[in-house]
């Protein structure tokens, strides 16, 4: 039987994988997704939960910040309706700042969306190295200054725009995560970026409770949370008073993307579908992650997706060393972006076969000590010599384990 993955923006990859060695395919999850999401936006702002319709909470003369995670698929339409929400109430658009973070502003789409009356609204990339564009918030709790995006510190009306994932899912650090410390300074950024705030359960709770501390100190009562779909696609929209989504939206983001197997597989085949912002070595590091959860050692582990990003200074040294002793201390404390998928590939190389379909060149995959995948006849190849196998759709969203 013919099984169908989708990764990068439009491929596909159909294997035939006989019904005795298929433990799963998480690629058939089905279930509806949002059609049209600006209008879903703009129906969730006109009832929010727990929280007056946005119209009513705000007043011409009102500076307005939205910060958006680049995790959200259709970005431009999901920030087009809490814009037209915003202009109806009253809101002047020139007084309405979006801000972006990590290439989420390059979104072909926001010509288009925020079109005509809207066309005055500005789009800004956050740049964490530009003091002129920080401000002093407050101290936290440990006394460390909180430095955070000027608009987000001046803006009478914050309206975030953020992606749900499952309370396990690798560095999700809660409803505000997509806010900080994306939004804050180098520093700040630097010290989420290390291995053990990512990895470590104590560390990531305090990460979690940094994250609301920062969003009460900036009086955060409204929040909008994105359950995404199968590749660029959205599956719920959510918005309201932060305690009143945080449960809901937790409960819709475990049921769309936990996966739960019999058993683990000698071969996962795990995709990463969406458009260039996905296709990223973060999201890399959580397919990696994922797919090894639930792939027997010494198994085999294809990634198939659109990647086409350089290799950042943690992979370069990956690349590069010949002491991996040295190299494993090193980037336990190495705060680079891509330290995180660096440091899963240093350890799971050892453990499985790794394999990886991208855009980039055979030497570069090569020299991070995995195998560069040219055809998709050779993962055909890899399903059929497999005796058990574990089809992986979006994994950079899914949080997969086995059944106890």
């Amino acid at each position: 039987m013919a099984h169908v993955l989708h990764y990068g923006k439009s491929s596909m990859l159909s294997l035939e994988i006989r019904p005795e060695v298929l433990v799963s395919n998480a690629a058939s999850e089905t279930g509806e997704i949002v059609s049209d999401p600006t209008a879903a936006v703009m129906a969730a702002l006109q009832d929010p939960a727990g929280y007056p319709p946005l119209v009513r909470a705000v007043v011409p003369g009102d500076r307005v910040a939205i910060p958006v995670d680049p995790a959200v698929p259709q970005v431009s339409h999901v920030v087009a309706g809490v814009v037209r929400t915003l202009i109806s109430g009253g809101v002047v658009p020139a007084d309405i700042v979006v801000l972006t973070a990590n290439g989420a502003g390059t979104d072909a789409g926001w010509a288009q969306a925020l079109a005509g009356d809207a066309a005055a609204v500005t789009v800004r990339t956050h740049d964490p190295s530009d003091k002129g564009a920080l401000c002093y918030l407050a101290a936290a709790k440990d006394a460390a200054p909180i430095y955070l995006n000027r608009h987000l510190c001046e803006a009478d009306v914050i309206v975030p725009v953020n992606l749900l994932r499952p309370r396990g899912a690798l560095g999700y650090a809660g409803l505000h995560s997509g806010l900080f410390p994306l939004f804050a300074d180098e520093s700040a950024r630097e010290r989420f970026r290390t291995l053990s705030s990512t990895m470590r359960a104590v560390e990531r709770r305090r990460r979690h409770d940094e994250a609301d501390e920062v969003a009460w100190l900036l009086g955060l009562q409204l929040t909008i949370q994105i359950v995404a779909g199968p590749g660029n696609s959205i599956r719920h929209i959510l918005a309201g008073l932060v305690s009143e989504v945080a449960t809901r939206g937790a409960q819709l983001a475990e049921a769309a993307w936990s996966r739960q197997f019999r058993s683990k597989a000698s071969l996962v085949v795990a995709a990463i579908a969406g458009e260039d912002a996905e296709q990223s070595w973060e999201n890399f590091g959580r397919a990696l992650h994922g797919a090894s959860e639930v792939c027997t050692d010494t198994g085999t582990i294809v990634l198939c997706t659109g990647l086409q990003r350089q290799l950042g200074p943690a992979l370069r040294r990956l690349a590069r060393s010949t002491d991996e002793d040295r190299l494993w201390r090193r980037l336990q404390h190495d705060r680079s972006e891509d330290a995180l998928p660096a440091r899963l590939l240093l350890e799971h190389r050892h453990h499985q076969h790794i394999y990886l379909l991208s855009d980039l060149d055979g030497s570069t995959v090569e020299s991070l000590g995995i195998g560069c995948i040219t055809s998709r006849d050779e993962i055909d190849h890899l399903s059929r010599q497999a005796d058990s196998c574990i089809l992986l759709a979006d994994a950079h969203r899914a949080v997969p384990r086995v059944a106890p």
